[in-house]
């Protein structure tokens, strides 16, 4: 129900200066969104419905349905600063691994003020707090061939928990040391939604899953 910020997000992945990408846009909302991806008129952009269903059930709809060797997450209400963003990232993917970047946080409620964001990121403190940008994040599909798709009962914390798998495999987490990623911090954001009941739910089924203190 974002059609503007979806507009900006697949106006970045355009302006990747690496063309050869596919974008699969799924709507969990009104429909605005499937309107607005059909509307640019790129072949290279497929647009989905997934109504009702949930924002994990909506990624495992596109991941079900990708064409790529590479995924690279985007939500609707981020971009891509860097038009290098895609290079670094097929770059970085020579070896199977997870990779991500920095960004910005940008606060819309500020005038989009930008605050650098660049926290470190290991193994190890991964166990403790997740500090990766999610727009950020990348690895090969053959990932959920061997270890499945997002885990769609930690409700907000999939990602954390989709590293942690990757990790619990043995693969490496590489960092790209560019501020790629704009990743907007708004009212609707799900970012905001920490004290939700489902959300706390899901944070327990994390650390009971995981053996997180």
């Amino acid at each position: 129900n974002r059609p503007n910020m979806l507009r900006q997000a697949l106006a970045s992945l355009q302006a990747q200066t690496d063309k050869v990408w596919e974008a699969v846009v799924v709507d969990d909302g009104d429909g605005r969104g499937l309107d607005l991806a059909q509307s640019l008129g790129d072949n290279r952009i497929r647009a989905l419905e997934n109504k009702g269903k949930g924002q994990v059930v909506a990624r495992n709809t596109a991941l079900s349905v990708a064409t790529g060797d590479i995924i690279a997450w985007l939500d609707d209400d981020d971009w891509w600063e860097d038009a290098n963003h895609l290079t670094r990232v097929k770059n970085a993917l020579q070896a199977p691994a997870l990779v991500h970047s920095h960004g910005y946080f940008v606060f819309t409620d500020k005038n989009d003020e930008r605050v650098p964001y660049e926290l470190s990121a290991t193994l190890e403190s991964m166990q403790k707090d997740n500090t990766l940008l999610t727009s950020s994040v990348a690895y090969p599909k053959f990932f959920h061939d061997e270890l499945g798709l997002l885990d769609t009962n930690v409700e907000g914390y999939f990602d954390w928990d989709w590293y942690l798998r990757v990790f619990a495999a043995g693969y490496s987490l590489h960092t790209i040391n560019s501020k790629d990623v704009c990743y907007r911090l708004h009212a609707g954001g799900r970012s905001s939604e920490a004290a939700n009941p489902n959300r706390l739910k899901g944070f327990e089924m994390l650390k009971q899953k995981h053996g997180l203190e």
